[in-house]
């Protein structure tokens, strides 16, 4: 805020930027600070976040795979009402 305010003193002997260009100043320095907060905090996400990808390709190697990965849902849901009336045919691809 500082920064912004530091090119439109008012009590100085004289304004360095008049009144429009003092606005639009402050706002040019906001929009860098926003642009420059979002760069970063993405920057960070990207670095922090290991995309490994799973064993599987499709929904039967999960489900027929013997370790790693589970399937299922909540109890007492409505997904859980749906999957037990569905009769699921798999296509051979």
């Amino acid at each position: 805020m500082c920064v912004m305010l530091s090119f439109c003193v008012v009590g100085a002997l004289h304004r360095f930027l008049p009144g429009p260009v003092c606005v639009m100043v402050s706002f040019w320095w906001l929009y860098a600070l926003v642009l420059l907060a979002t760069y970063t905090g993405n920057l960070i996400a990207f670095l922090a976040v290991e995309n490994s990808r799973p064993p599987f390709q499709t929904l039967l190697e999960l489900a027929t795979q013997q370790h790693g990965y589970e399937m299922g849902t909540q109890g007492g849901t409505a997904w859980e009402d749906e999957m037990k009336v569905q009769h699921i045919i798999v296509m051979p691809t």
